[in-house]
């Protein structure tokens, strides 16, 4: 039997958007995710200022020189060893395939064998697009299951900007500000995410502060979302992150309890 890629709903922001969504649309929300290694020379070729790997044996977590805060998925990584393998075992059956068509045909033959009331999908809990020829292969992805909203924050932003006009309308893109392409984003009037570092800093840039998936899921104004996860000791987003505990304004995505 060939390999199929790895799938997962288990994801505290992904229940938190399922019960926003029927509560707001009185239906359920299906919603499941995809993973590759986090991380610049894993999947993330254009990452500047979350770029943080885990060791794919060790998990020990590296900031990139660039770096300004520590990524969440790559923190995951660090210390679920599961969740590290099945990110490489992604990456690991993706990356030799060569072809667009290819590479489609393995995510779409995944996806046949998710449950049928999938409706929603996120492309990259962790990682990003690669290369050209992959992210073409999700927008034929996208294309051929219009009956899910496929979604997706990338700093991939000239493979985005290489095929504008050709992006289907179930599959909405969000520039993850903070690498190393982000003048695209005002060039190209990008819709964008951006981290922040309080409360306040979101306010002076009009920007509504993302508490789930819903604002990255369908179309909409650029949006913010407020540091969390494990920071490097002593560094500036360590500070931050210190000051929004203390104020109360910190949330992390932990399950509701």
């Amino acid at each position: 039997m060939m390999e199929l890629l790895k799938f997962s709903n288990d994801n505290a922001k992904f229940e938190a958007t399922a019960e926003w969504y029927e509560e707001e649309h009185g239906c359920p929300l299906h919603l499941w995710g995809f993973s590759q290694p986090a991380g610049r020379g894993h999947s993330c070729p254009y990452a500047k200022d979350c770029d943080s790997k885990a060791d794919r044996y060790t998990g020990k977590i590296t900031d990139g020189l660039m770096s300004k805060f520590r990524c969440w998925e790559a923190t995951s990584e660090s210390y679920q060893k599961g969740m590290r393998a099945q990110s490489w075992y992604n990456l690991d059956l993706l990356r030799p395939i060569r072809t667009a068509e290819g590479q489609y045909d393995l995510i779409q033959r995944s996806l046949e064998e998710l449950p049928r009331n999938v409706n929603a999908f996120r492309i990259h809990v962790g990682g990003d697009f690669w290369h050209q020829r992959y992210f073409d292969a999700w927008l034929r992805v996208a294309e051929a299951n219009q009956q899910i909203q496929f979604y997706a924050y990338t700093k991939s932003l000239p493979y985005w900007v290489a095929r504008l006009g050709y992006i289907p309308s179930n599959l909405e893109l969000n520039a993850s500000v903070g690498g190393t392409e982000d003048h695209l984003i005002d060039e190209y009037k990008l819709k964008y995410a951006m981290v922040v570092m309080s409360l306040q800093q979101a306010l002076d840039l009009k920007l509504e502060i993302d508490i789930d998936e819903r604002h990255a899921m369908f179309s909409g104004p650029p949006f913010g979302q407020l540091l969390h996860g494990t920071q490097p000791a002593g560094s500036e987003a360590s500070k931050a992150l210190s000051i929004l505990k203390a104020t109360g304004e910190y949330h992390g995505y932990s399950r509701r309890k």
